[in-house]
């Protein structure tokens, strides 16, 4: 059972913190033994890690809230650990005219620059694993385009400039990263059944090849009778196999519903004839069932109006609800079902409310590529008084989610 390994291997990687002791420094055999079975026990995790992190439920693929063509009313708490791409390119209501411009952003995070600075593989799982603080920093940098061949009547001409998107997300708290030493407590039992298993397995395999001969050899021809005595065997011990599956799926089902909280800065910097926008946020994440995650975001919104109009500043709070569609709580690309809502309370200018359901399609399980479409429904428009309905789609590209499918095929 899949999960099963990767609970196996997590209790290992909790059970001994990471060691960077050289194993050729080892003064007998039982010593250079022990640091061997540690650093591939290290690297076992990590493999585990990347492969369980893509899969956490936080981490942002799509554009900043503060996009303009964006499909996310919230900013969640972390970013891809390697790199990011998303493509806010169309409009689904074709007669809208707000949706005239086009957002890019590309996310990465201080780990993976850290890995490039010292020449080194960001997928190698021992480095993964002992580099969990340089994953806490994300970076972000876009554009947004605006299509010149359209008109707007409805949206302020400074907001629809060309801008240029930056920002970065730290996390506070990241207990649903599966290598924080605060998810130790969740492998405490599985440890300890754990032990059992392992010493029942090898039991099992000892009594086998006392009491069949060749068994190791001729295993895939065995007689009738053969076979129910194996069968015997192995259902005088199965119960410790069982014992850790069910304490294992408990221990997935918490790391899941950890919480996690990061400050979150963005910013569109536009020209001399456009508005300068600030947004400081904290997000959280809460994992409120297995497949059921909660992000909430409040923070400050600054809109720099420049010689041509006056500042805008205030609070902003939203909300969104994602339920995963996958039963598989291990596949890296599931399909998502979210609804958000937003809300704005800024100065000179009337606040603005917006509601958001949300579909994400995955493109296959090796592509890292997946498809948000969104319908959003929002209180007025920026020059008119009048709520709107629109409709919005892009492209996601996450480098860490193939790693993630590919390391679950090995």
């Amino acid at each position: 059972m899949n999960s099963l390994r990767i609970i196996a291997l997590l209790a290992l990687f909790c059970s001994s913190r990471i060691s960077h002791a050289d194993c050729k420094n080892a003064t007998d055999f039982g010593g250079w033994l022990t640091c061997k079975i540690e650093e591939r026990k290290t690297a076992a995790a990590g493999k585990v890690a990347i492969k369980a992190n893509a899969a956490n439920g936080t981490k942002q693929t799509e554009a900043p809230s503060t996009a303009s063509q964006t499909t996310s009313l919230v900013d969640q708490s972390s970013a891809s650990d390697l790199f990011n791409l998303a493509l806010q390119l169309a409009k689904l209501n074709t007669s809208s005219t707000d949706n005239n411009s086009n957002s890019v952003t590309v996310t990465t995070s201080a780990y993976a620059l850290y890995a490039a600075a010292n020449f080194h593989d960001p997928l190698d799982p021992g480095f993964y694993a002992s580099h969990r603080g340089w994953r806490k920093l994300g970076l972000t940098l876009g554009r947004d385009v605006p299509d010149s061949s359209a008109t707007n009547p409805s949206q302020d001409p400074h907001k629809t400039q060309t801008g240029t998107i930056v920002g970065f997300k730290y996390l506070i708290i990241d207990d649903r990263d599966i290598t924080a030493r605060s998810n130790q407590v969740w492998f405490d039992q599985v440890k300890m059944r754990l032990t059992n298993a392992v010493a029942n397995r090898a039991a099992m395999q000892g009594e086998l090849e006392t009491k069949i001969n060749s068994v190791t050899e001729r295993f895939v021809s065995l007689s009738a009778a053969e076979e129910q005595q194996v069968n015997t065997i192995i259902d005088a011990r199965i119960a410790s196999f069982a014992s850790l599956d069910v304490v294992a799926g408990e221990a997935v089902d918490g790391i899941r519903k950890n919480r996690q909280w990061a400050v979150v800065y963005t910013a569109e910097i536009r020209g001399a004839q456009g508005f300068n926008e600030h947004k400081v946020t904290m997000a959280l994440d809460w994992g409120l069932k297995s497949r059921l995650n909660l992000t909430a975001n409040a923070g400050l919104d600054v809109q720099d109006g420049k010689s041509f109009s006056p500042d805008m500043k205030g609070g902003t709070a939203a909300a969104e609800f994602q339920y995963r569609i996958t039963e598989d709580p291990t596949t890296p690309q599931p399909f998502l079902l979210s609804f958000a809502g937003n809300s704005a309370w800024l100065t000179n200018t009337k606040p603005v409310y917006k509601a958001q359901g949300k579909l994400t399609i995955p493109l296959g399980q090796k592509t890292g590529v997946s498809i948000p479409l969104s319908v959003t429904y929002a209180s007025r428009a920026d020059l008119i008084q009048e709520s709107r309905v629109e409709g919005r789609f892009g492209f996601t590209f996450d480098v860490q989610k193939i790693a993630a499918a590919l390391m679950g095929t090995k």
